[in-house]
């Protein structure tokens, strides 16, 4: 391009430099607010599509103005990247050509031979865009932001999932997309660079200055207020990352004071039942002690099977006759436990509003021979919180990564569970699941609370390396064929036993297992075909239960993990309210061979008393326990008032004509402005009560109050190993000591 008298800015660091023309320095400017508004609009759609498409955030209670300051702040950020970027190429373009064709000198530049101040930042847009995806992954997967359990649990051998395929693609994804970024906004930087403000380089750097300032500085000031901040996925991966490096100065035991529930509050919660009786909210361990809830006596069955009898006598007779010798043979039931993950009654037939009533047509069929519990509430949310709470009767105290083995809870306190009791009555115990056992650290926290076995994704390839596998691991229809192995493995073992499994083709967006033949009307609904072909594959298990002639010397329970996660996908396909949220109805089928249950009972409960009705069905007697359940055949009746919460985030209450759930945010204003918590004034408890109940119930966690330690024989069958995980107190310089067996 020939020289010009055009009185534009020319570059000042190439003396031969051509000067460019009004119009190239318009265009140039035009060119960098069009790709930068890009930027911030796909950055903020998808955000967006995250919020309010998959309400992984629904529990915030988001307003307008938390969503335009963490607009304002990531776009300050973007801006401040963007001219970090510019700076990076520009001196290398301006040395290869004239200002007339920067554009074409940047891509020389970027393409060709880059400069080393552009790979950091290059690098650093990758790491955001890791942060980013890291981030939406845990949203969706476990409705949580990256905690400090992630930051925690991460060491050299997570690295080794990066092989996997799956993973090897998203990697590459990410990296492209982070390469994308920072070509993106280093050209956008480029033609803002051109405008009028930042032409002077003092200007420049001064808006440059406040800019991060402003950025930075916006989520402090809001500290008070966690919507602004918790938007941010940068800010929180920062100050959760702090924190890791200071958990075992937080979650020490003997630092932790129980916080105390006052006398009135806790006379409100011990009559509404949120309180056990017997519980002193002032002992050193409140919750130890031998009832859970069984007073009524159940009516035994009219034709009980020859042999078979309950827990109690069965120890009776042991005692007496240790060799068996001098009497007949006698066992106890066992126990199969189906928790079908994501079972809202939404999708059954089982509830009569229910808009999915011949999705499930297996389950339908096999309540009809069970007894069927109406009633039945999620009240502990995802998976390892459902776990905890079907199995061990007690509500984790934070969000779902901090249950994990090292993490703030888990760990560290001991608790009984329903498998630990079994155990000690002689039962053989195992878990399977079709996914990883590692995730979550399912199989170290099982194993150390009563499980002689648990079989996942690991132990499933040994035997079916040939068969399919999704996302999560394999499918529906392998799983029943492990159960069904192990079922007639464990009839010729001559032991009572417990088997409990966790199925995952229900899980969102849905997976279907291979061959399920899906009928037409919900082809292309993921979600309801993982209903339907999990419900091919529960038919084909209860035959199998037939064939082995079981149900007459076993307990059966059928269930849920949670429900299913309230995505607006999930709300269009249920339709109807009542049966949509995160604390929605379940499905609770039970069958006992003992004692001669109704057809149907109306009882209002939840995950907290699975546990104590299996107890109570088999006959266990009193034993040492920490439950906050009772058992639906007994003490449960008495207490018309339900509570739950999914870890540090969202609490829930119901009476029998309403329920409601909050963010504990909300329960806390509640208390401070002394509203009712339910409307219709049918809570028996205040909002105060139910803050002071969790409050007292973190601080147990914390300070290791639930079940005494020394008195704790859960993890008695697990090997050294896992033990070792499962006490190990989480500190940084104890973890290296030991090499890392933390994690």
């Amino acid at each position: 391009m020939p020289p010009t008298d055009s009185p534009q800015a020319t570059s000042a660091s190439s003396p031969d430099a051509e000067p460019a023309s009004g119009a190239d320095v318009r265009q140039s400017q035009r060119k960098g607010l069009v790709l930068f508004a890009g930027v911030v609009g796909l950055w903020w759609f998808l955000r967006v599509a995250g919020l309010f498409g998959m309400r992984a955030f629904r529990e915030l209670e988001l307003r307008p103005l938390h969503l335009v300051q963490a607009l304002g702040t990531e776009t300050l950020w973007l801006l401040a990247l963007a001219f970090v970027g510019h700076l990076t190429l520009r001196p290398r373009a301006e040395q290869t050509a004239p200002a007339a064709t920067r554009r074409h000198a940047l891509i020389r530049a970027l393409v060709g031979r880059l400069t080393l101040s552009f790979v950091p930042f290059v690098l650093l847009c990758t790491a955001v865009m890791v942060l980013r995806v890291a981030d939406t992954l845990s949203c969706y997967f476990a409705l949580a932001h990256m905690t400090v359990s992630v930051w925690s649990h991460i060491s050299w051998g997570s690295f080794g999932y990066i092989w996997d395929p799956r993973a090897m693609a998203l990697l590459i994804v990410v990296l492209g997309a982070g390469a994308s970024l920072a070509w993106a906004l280093a050209f956008a930087g480029d033609g803002l660079a051109q405008l009028p403000i930042a032409q002077q380089p003092r200007r420049r750097g001064l808006a440059m200055v406040v800019g991060v300032l402003i950025a930075w500085g916006t989520p402090a000031l809001q500290h008070h207020d966690p919507h602004h901040w918790a938007l941010i996925p940068e800010v929180n991966a920062v100050w959760t990352f702090g924190a890791s490096l200071h958990t075992s100065e937080r979650t020490d035991p003997a630092k932790v004071v129980v916080t105390p529930i006052p006398d009135a509050s806790a006379a409100r919660l011990r009559a509404a039942g949120v309180l056990p009786p017997g519980v002193d909210a002032k002992a050193r361990f409140p919750l130890l002690r031998g009832d859970y809830g069984k007073k009524d006596v159940l009516q035994p069955a009219k034709s009980v099977p020859k042999g078979l009898v309950d827990v109690a006598t069965f120890h009776r007779a042991t005692l007496a006759d240790p060799t068996r010798k001098g009497g007949k043979a006698t066992r106890p039931p066992n126990v199969l436990l189906v928790l079908v993950e994501s079972l809202s009654a939404g999708f059954t037939g089982l509830h009569p509003k229910s808009r999915n009533k011949d999705l499930m047509p297996n389950l339908s069929q096999i309540a009809g021979r069970m007894t069927q519990v109406h009633g039945f509430h999620n009240i502990a949310s995802p998976t390892a919180n459902g776990l905890i709470a079907s199995l061990c009767a007690t509500l984790p105290a934070a969000a779902v990564q901090d249950v994990e083995v090292g993490g703030s809870v888990d760990g560290q306190a001991a608790y009984r569970c329903l498998s630990d009791v079994l155990r000690d009555h002689g039962y053989t115990t195992r878990f399977v699941r079709g996914a990883s056992k590692v995730y979550m650290a399912c199989e170290a926290t099982l194993r150390g609370h009563g499980f002689d076995a648990v079989a996942g994704r690991e132990d499933l390839h040994k035997r079916y390396a040939h068969r399919p596998t999704n996302t999560w691991g394999y499918d529906d229809a392998t799983l029943v064929d492990e159960l069904t192995r192990q079922m007639k493995e464990l009839r010729g073992k001559g032991k009572p036993w417990m088997l409990a499994t966790l199925t995952v083709g229900t899980h969102l967006p849905g997976f279907p297992d291979e061959g399920c033949p899906i009928p037409k009307k919900i082809a292309g609904e993921t979600v309801l075909a993982g209903y339907y072909c999990a419900d091919r594959q529960l038919g084909r298990l209860f035959k199998v239960l037939t064939e082995l002639d079981m149900w007459k010397d076993t307990v059966v329970v059928l269930t849920g993990d949670h429900a299913q996660l309230p995505t607006n996908e999930v709300k269009r396909l249920i339709g109807e309210p009542a049966l949509f949220g995160t604390f929605a109805p379940m499905p609770l089928l039970i069958h006992d061979p003992l004692h001669a249950l109704p057809a149907d009972a109306s009882v209002l409960s939840g995950q907290l008393d699975l546990a104590p009705t299996i107890l109570h069905l088999l006959g266990v007697p009193a034993v040492e326990h920490s439950f906050l359940g009772y058992s639906i055949f007994g003490e449960r009746r008495n207490h018309p008032f339900l509570f739950g919460r999914v870890g540090s985030r969202s609490a829930y209450v119901q009476s029998p004509s309403e329920r409601h759930e909050l963010t504990l945010a909300a329960l806390a204003r509640a208390c401070e402005l002394e509203r009712p918590l339910l409307k219709d004034g049918s809570a028996p408890i205040s909002a105060c009560d139910l803050s002071h109940f969790f409050n007292w119930l973190d601080s147990l966690w914390r300070g290791h109050r639930l079940f005494p330690k020394e008195r704790y024989t859960g993890g008695a069958g697990a090997d050294a190993e896992l033990l070792r995980l499962k006490w190990l107190r989480y500190d940084a310089k104890e973890a290296r000591q030991r090499g890392g067996a933390g994690h």
